[in-house]
């Protein structure tokens, strides 16, 4: 049975749907050190590439019994998030295949090292939300709204579908964004709310269908940006969102504190 990671805000409807999927839902503990409006989302407290899961070591040593539960190798990093931008962004890391997408000021340096131990290329970006902005479909496809994580992305060889800006919602921000609001398991796209609901839906229903994907709604609301989905395979350092594209590696050593 695969884990899934979300926010502890999350609705009912979402999270009921969820555990119908066969999904074990797992709500991740908020954090103080980050803004309010995101200090509850998974793709900001944690990184996660290559069947490991990277924390900040003050996170992990709060919420050892989370961790714990998971039963999925979690290595910690020495250092906190920060409370403003880019600071808030030491953890947001897109991963496509071997390509690492990450603002280089904002990533912490031992997640930069981890990447480089590990064979991924490092793609430096503007955005310090990398994974937030992105809807990483495959190691090849990907959706998003924003103009310079497009570029960048194509630059490396994915092919994107450039969306409307807006239509999600991240209270007390203008909006959200796309990879904050999905989460990809198996050939399903996961949407926290109703992807019919989005301005861009029939262009988005087109290139996952193109690409082989189901767009799947969770609840009837509107799209929300809650900080994506992160499955895990319970029991085993596998990866079920890369595919093929990351090769399962052991990870009982803690990564060099920064």
């Amino acid at each position: 049975m695969a884990i899934v990671i979300v926010s502890p805000r999350i609705c009912d409807e979402c999270r009921a749907a969820l555990a119908a999927e066969g999904f074990s839902v797992r709500l991740c503990p908020e954090s103080d050190a980050l803004p309010a409006p995101i200090c509850h989302h998974p793709d900001s407290l944690m990184a996660h590439f290559s069947g490991r899961l990277f924390c900040p070591t003050d996170y992990y040593n709060k919420n050892t019994a989370f961790f714990s539960s998971l039963g999925y190798p979690v290595l910690t990093v020495e250092g906190r998030h920060g409370g403003a931008y880019p600071e808030d962004c030491t953890f947001n890391l897109l991963t496509l295949g071997k390509n690492a997408f990450f603002h280089p000021r904002a990533l912490a340096t031992a997640i930069k090292d981890a990447l480089h131990g590990l064979g991924y290329r490092a793609l430096p970006t503007r955005q310090g939300y990398a994974a937030c902005s992105v809807c990483r479909v495959d190691g090849t496809h990907a959706i998003t709204a924003d103009m310079g994580m497009a570029r960048v992305l194509k630059k490396a060889g994915v092919t994107v579908l450039s969306i409307e800006e807006g239509g999600i919602l991240l209270p007390p921000y203008a909006h959200g964004f796309i990879g904050g609001a999905s989460g990809v398991y198996g050939d399903r796209v996961y949407f926290f709310g109703d992807i019919k609901k989005h301005p861009s839906y029939a262009a988005i229903e087109d290139f996952l269908g193109r690409a082989g994907f189901t767009p799947v709604s969770l609840s009837g609301g509107p799209l929300r940006d809650l900080g994506g989905i992160l499955f895990l395979q319970e029991g085993t350092d596998e990866d079920p969102e890369a595919g093929h594209e990351d090769q399962p590696h052991e990870a009982k050593e803690r990564i060099p504190r920064i």
